[in-house]
């Protein structure tokens, strides 16, 4: 149940004005035995100037942003031709703001890998990574999308990428890596979208960024569910589960 705060004015025409706050609600969905929570935070407002972010309207006494926008607490992050002022308005670590548009320029060849650099926010897959670095964040190629997988011992001498959200598409058995970045972490909380790290595009085109979470004492890699990148959708055991409790891959300094 969402909670506002109503004050009246005594004037002749009663302005309603609502503040912020924050509400908790709790979404419980069953995949198996799973059951999680989540916090909202619910921004309230009575017209479009009562909203922080430009990119977002009043609609039902909530601030909400535009179309080709997702939204994390106050703030509207822009997907591919979304207005912008700055990169830092543009999800992930791919789109950057070009010429008043969130761009998704093309992976810059630097040595054996391949790149983007959003600002001096530099994420590289390769084909190889240094002994130590264990994240085991692969990517498969299909013709022309990507599915992330998670790097797995099969048989003793060889590695395989196992697909993290998806069992129903013909891939490549060629893969490259997530390469080591002391400044790319799992966080929780106090991120923002726009350092999220990219990890392609599916086979609709739509982004995907990492997540990962816990269900029976394993941790599970996945990806953002789109639209509204809220919850991290992986496979348990070639079913496709969500969980709304989960960490984000972020490039964090």
């Amino acid at each position: 149940m969402k909670t506002f705060n109503l004050y009246f004015p005594l004037t002749f025409f009663i302005e309603v004005i609502l503040f912020s706050t924050q509400v908790i609600q709790a979404h419980e969905f069953s995949q198996g035995s799973i059951t999680t929570s989540v916090e909202e935070i619910i921004e309230a407002c009575y017209r479009n100037e009562n909203c922080e972010d430009q990119f977002a309207n009043c609609v039902n006494y909530e601030c909400q942003c535009k179309n080709n926008y997702v939204r994390k607490g106050k703030k509207c992050y822009g997907k591919v031709h979304a207005q912008c002022n700055d990169s830092s308005q543009c999800l992930s670590t791919r789109l950057r703001c070009e010429n008043g548009t969130c761009s998704a320029p093309d992976e810059e060849k630097v040595g054996n890998n391949l790149c983007f650099d959003k600002s001096g926010v530099v994420v590289c897959y390769g084909p190889t990574v240094t002994t130590g670095w264990s994240n085991g964040i692969c990517r498969l190629h299909a013709n022309d999308f990507t599915v992330m997988g998670k790097l797995e011992r099969t048989r003793p001498g060889h590695m395989e990428c196992r697909p993290m959200w998806s069992s129903d598409v013909e891939l490549s058995s060629k893969y490259d890596l997530l390469q080591p970045n002391e400044n790319i972490k799992w966080k929780t909380r106090d991120f923002t979208l726009d350092k999220a790290v990219y990890g392609g595009s599916d086979e609709i085109n739509r982004p995907t960024l990492l997540c990962q979470t816990e269900y029976n004492h394993m941790n599970f890699v996945g990806r953002l569910s789109v639209p509204d990148f809220d919850e991290c959708q992986f496979l348990f055991y070639g079913t496709v589960a969500r969980s709304k409790v989960f960490d984000v891959l972020v490039y964090d300094i």
